[in-house]
């Protein structure tokens, strides 16, 4: 166990990712803000999520 917890589920076809973010609304940023920068962070240096 590396204690890390799921902070949400990703679903990709082809060239489209679908993020879900746990605990969070349609505003992401307000909702989850580190989660947020984490997943923004990954797309634009073009990591995997």
């Amino acid at each position: 166990d590396d204690g890390r917890q799921v902070g949400g589920f990703v679903k990709e076809f082809d060239n489209i990712a679908f993020l879900t973010v746990k605990g969070s609304g349609h505003m992401v940023p307000s909702d989850k803000p580190i989660a947020a920068f984490a997943m923004f962070t990954r797309f634009i240096n073009k990591q995997p999520y």
